[in-house]
């Protein structure tokens, strides 16, 4: 191929146009590079002459050595160019088609230019091809046309005739020969090229391993990163967030992402009831199919058990997924089925189930792993505790799942650049995905624990100050600063200490929210104006008389009112017949989640809330003969036996995850946030958490004397004191309320006494 000289007063005028200092030389050999035939450098010039915001304009119309150019220029210079994007969905994509309006657009756009109504189906749809009956129909129903299909002589199914036999059978694409070649890369006989290369070819995984890129987002790479983003940046699959469509079925919204069927988007849900059903070859259920073994088609629950819970084979007595069927309908493995190729990882040859690239989920893991704790090849020594945490032996599908995330991203992020601090985490964007790691990097010792619960709440109180006004922002940073953390430092630190310290800030910042939305200030704040504000909202609201004093003392604010929040008697009960049933639920439902049923059965029967549940130690369920005592205040409740053998299951399940607590949370080394069980009980058991404790200390109240009922929850006396009054009140109140019944009935019917 030729190559062209570059015209200098290209050169200039793109030099000219990005408006750079010292960018002649790179912006020359950038031009170079696309070795443009003369006269399109003639055209490129005139465009660039008539049109000085060709290169920040975005418009695709022009010559197409402009889309090159642009394309070009944009890695090197991304603040300063931005390629053409298609002048219908506004993408940053391959422009290869012409529109109406002189600017190109991409293949989808065209596509939906040219559509007409299907001859078959009847929907609006490009055209496929030509019948010669119905006339214009879509590519669907030509490739579901019968005339097209026929029983395939391999494997019985009626399918597109993808060739035919010497003797003319027909065979599908599955059925069909192929041509087998020996991998340069791996030495493995494989059918598919993918790659032509010095020596040979190569197959699809070993083309992924020697071709891959790095997403610009998470820095991972991967294989392929076929996405754009609004910018033009390259993502992969799971960094690539586009905007939602419609569910073709439901009418949901769902994401671009799931596959589509005919054409149209479908939620996951319905994408799954469009798969087709048959008869799995295991649980004989009319399901869609998932998968399709030696032994026939099985669903995604049998495929799911196969693959991640092998069993012995009766034939050569291994442990190993049985996929096929003997002679005498027996279950066995791949080897003992006759299968050609049997389900062997080709990394330690051991015959386990494929996961990726013909690898077990051991071998997946295992390298998964050493890429995020490793760099230039090397382990980093400050994050081998990492490889103790994460048991590739044991739970690989636990460190793939992780790997995958955006925690091990913002990991890989901040290795690469020495900045694994908690302030760098305080700085990311995505809280949760940054709490999940600074949790368990400090459950690892990789990263020192803060010095306070409160050292976040800054980072946290910026998070939500972006919505409100400067002023109003400097005013509740000023009152978190010098006075909700100067005072919260002084008590001990633990999290109630932190939750107490946000809910005050978290008043504050929406009284400032609801004044911006009312268009009035701080100020300028009246009586009846923040009598409306309490008034909208839940009793809570009256602890805003915390920020209302310090605002009157900086002179921030009038002299307003706060009334008192007054402490009623309890009044919410639970009744004993719906508390009975529940109880009797938790314990004989294996249905429900385990830890919902111990706090459910806790919750019932010793009125423990959430925040007393999730801070319960292993160490407090002690086994004392054929006995089970939980320790809660200072002396140790013995469990019934039902309820004894849900905890003792609980606890075990709770000491896998390497922490002490007996409701483990998602973080490493944290317990389960007490409003979120508090929601999951109330939608699983139905159970309102203070009518249910109520209805327990009134019980227990009613049962144990003040000492015992104070000893054993852990109670003050003063509280246990109070609960004995209560009940007993409400007792006298009944026996006075019968009394008066039955002496109004005598009274009434005298002929009853005689």
């Amino acid at each position: 191929m030729p190559t062209w000289p570059t015209d200098s007063r290209l050169v200039d005028a793109v030099s000219d146009l990005l408006g750079e200092p010292n960018v002649r030389d790179t912006v020359a050999g950038i031009i170079a590079s696309l070795n443009l035939y003369p006269k399109s450098q003639v055209a490129l010039l005139q465009y660039l002459e008539i049109n000085p915001d060709a290169l920040v304009s975005g418009r695709s119309d022009g010559p197409a050595s402009r889309l090159d150019l642009l394309n070009a220029l944009a890695d090197p210079y991304p603040d300063l160019v931005v390629p053409g994007k298609c002048s219908d969905c506004g993408r940053q994509v391959r422009l290869n088609r012409w529109g109406s309006d002189g600017n190109r657009i991409c293949g989808t756009c065209y596509l939906s230019r040219r559509t007409v109504p299907c001859g078959r189906c009847g929907r609006t749809r490009p055209v496929g091809g030509r019948h010669s009956v119905l006339g214009l129909v879509c590519s669907g129903c030509i490739h579901h046309d019968p005339e097209r299909r026929h029983e395939c002589s391999g494997c019985g199914r009626v399918l597109p005739v993808a060739t035919r036999t010497a003797e003319g059978a027909p065979l599908c694409q599955t059925c069909r020969p192929r041509d087998a070649f020996v991998c340069a890369g791996c030495g493995r006989t494989h059918t598919v090229r993918s790659l032509a290369v010095e020596g040979g070819s190569l197959c699809w995984a070993c083309y992924k391993r020697h071709h891959k890129q790095a997403c610009s987002q998470c820095g991972r790479e991967h294989s392929q990163v076929p996405r754009r983003g609004p910018t033009g940046e390259r993502l992969c699959d799971r960094c690539w967030d586009p905007d939602p469509v419609a569910c073709r079925d439901c009418g949901e919204p769902t994401s671009p992402k799931v596959r589509r069927v005919n054409g149209s988007h479908l939620c996951y849900p319905c994408y799954v009831r469009n798969r087709p059903r048959r008869t799995c070859a295991v649980c004989a259920r009319n399901s869609p199919v998932w998968a399709q073994l030696p032994l026939g088609p099985v669903c995604n629950a049998c495929y799911q058990r196969i693959r991640t819970k092998p069993q012995r084979c009766p034939q050569c007595g291994e442990n190993r997924p049985l996929v096929g069927a003997s002679d005498d309908d027996q279950l066995v493995c791949a080897a003992c089925c006759g299968q050609p190729h049997p389900w062997t990882c080709h990394a330690c040859g051991v015959l386990a189930a494929p996961y990726s690239r013909g690898r077990c989920p051991r071998c997946t893991a295992q390298e998964e792993i050493l890429e995020v704790v490793s760099r230039d090849g090397e382990v980093l020594e400050m994050l081998t505790p990492l490889l103790d945490y994460f048991d590739v032996e044991s739970r690989p599908m636990t460190a793939i799942g992780w790997t995958r995330s955006r925690s091990a991203a913002i990991l890989r992020r901040l290795t690469a650049g020495d900045t694994l601090t908690h302030e760098a985490l305080d700085d990311e964007t995505n809280r949760p995905a940054a709490g999940f790691l600074r949790a368990l990097l400090v459950f690892t010792e990789v990263l020192p624990p803060r010095n306070s619960e409160l050292d976040d709440t800054i980072a946290w109180l910026a998070h939500r100050l972006r919505s409100l006004q400067p002023q109003n922002q400097m005013i509740v940073r000023r009152y978190a600063v010098w006075h909700v953390l100067r005072r919260a430092n002084r008590r001990p630190h633990r999290p109630a200490t932190r939750q107490h310290a946000r809910q005050r800030l978290l008043l504050a910042t929406r009284l400032m929210s609801w004044l911006e939305s009312e268009g009035d200030q701080l100020s300028n704040l009246s009586q009846e104006t923040f009598d409306r504000w309490l008034a909208t909202g839940p009793p809570a609201r009256a602890e805003i008389r915390d920020f209302v004093r310090w605002a009157r003392r900086q002179g921030l604010v009038g002299g307003l009112l706060v009334p008192l929040r007054r402490h009623r008697r309890p009044s919410e009960f639970l009744s004993t017949d719906q508390r009975w049933a529940t109880l009797r639920r938790c314990t004989v439902d294996v249905t429900l989640p385990l830890n919902l049923r111990v706090a459910g059965a806790l919750l019932l029967l010793f009125a423990l809330g959430p925040t007393a549940l999730v801070t319960i130690r292993i160490e407090q369920i002690v086994r004392r003969g054929d006995h089970v005592e939980l320790l809660v205040g200072r002396t140790p409740i013995q469990l019934p036996e039902a309820l004894a053998d849900l905890v003792l299951q609980q606890r075990q399940a709770a000491e896998l995850t390497n922490t002490r607590w007996l409701f483990p949370g998602k973080n490493p080394g944290r317990h389960v946030d007490p409003n979120s069980l508090a929601v999951r009980i109330k939608q699983r058991l139905d159970l309102g958490v203070r009518p249910s404790r109520n209805a327990a200390l009134a019980h227990l109240a009613k049962e144990l004397p003040v000492p015992v009922l104070a000893d054993y929850l852990g109670l003050a006396h003063s509280t246990a004191a109070q609960w004995a009054e209560l009940v007993e009140h409400q007792w006298t109140e009944y026996i006075s309320l019968r009394r008066d019944g039955n002496s109004a009935t005598a009274a009434g019917n005298p002929a009853w006494f005689e």
